[in-house]
Order: structure tokens, then C-alpha cells, then sequence
């Protein structure tokens, strides 16, 4: 899973974060849904962990690019998360975009703000600034016009 939070094209990545599904009961697949976020009494809730990717880990550059490219090109404004998956064989895959995941203070944005060393108002913060001066540019450029 991936954020990026900009303004004005200029994009700022969060850590990458990985999954970990070693704990996770056998029988049960290998993904995060909803148990894995509101259930606390899941196994999915419970076994899955979470860890930063390290900057020169396989993949982790071309992802942080690749968010930042597909941001701008589909006009995302302000923040948006990219999820991406590994097979068994390493080959990384996008799975989804998301131009409006969950601010909750515990969800796995706010995962990867902490990991930048960012507390949950100061990510709040850092997306209201970025959506004003995309604001404050939209409004100078009307008036120049």
C-alpha cells in the first residue's frame, strides 16, 4: 500500500508499508478486507501485521513513480492511496487506486503518516494546506484570465 499527498502536481510519497500474513490461520487467503480493518475480534484483525518497505527494497522505486505519474495523469487533487499487490513470484501488480481512503486515525494511511514521523494532526494538516494552495491557484489563475 501506498499515499502520495500533493498539491499542484508536486506529489510527496509516505513510506510504503507491507502487509504481513505469516500469522494468518492457513485456512484462511491472504487479503484485507473488511475483517482486517473493523472487526477486532477477526483473525484477520489480530494475525496480519505491518512493516515499512525498505527505499531500496525490489519494486519500491518504480511503485513511488508510478503513484506520482498516475496521480497527475488521472487528476487526483490533494491525497490518494495506491494499492499494490506482490504474487508469489514477486511480481508487483496495481490492484486499485483509491482517491479518497479513510482518515481515521488508526487506518492504514495514518499507518504510513506515523512511519514518516507525521501525527494524525499534522497529516490532517499536511492534506487541508496542500487542497488551499491548489485553491489559492485555481482562484490567481481565474483572475488572471
Amino acid at each position: 500500500s501506498h499515499v502520495v499527498v500533493g498539491a499542484l502536481q508536486q506529489w510527496h510519497a509516505l513510506p510504503v508499508i507491507l502487509a504481513d500474513f505469516s500469522a494468518l490461520p492457513n485456512d484462511l487467503p491472504p487479503i484485507l478486507g473488511f475483517e482486517s480493518k473493523y472487526d477486532p475480534s477477526s483473525a484477520y484483525w489480530n494475525s496480519i501485521s505491518y512493516s515499512v518497505a525498505p527505499a531500496n527494497a525490489p519494486h519500491v522505486e518504480r511503485m513511488v513513480n508510478d503513484s506520482k505519474r498516475l496521480a497527475s495523469h488521472f487528476g487526483i487533487r490533494d491525497y490518494v492511496r495506491f494499492d499494490w499487490r506482490a504474487d508469489r513470484n514477486g511480481v508487483v501488480k496495481l490492484l486499485e487506486i483509491n482517491p479518497n481512503p479513510g482518515w481515521c486515525w488508526d487506518g492504514h494511511l495514518m499507518e504510513q503518516a506515523a512511519h514518516a514521523g507525521m501525527s494524525y494532526p499534522d497529516l490532517l494538516a499536511s492534506i487541508l494546506s496542500r487542497a488551499q494552495l491548489r485553491h489559492a491557484a485555481s482562484v490567481a489563475r481565474k483572475r488572471t484570465t
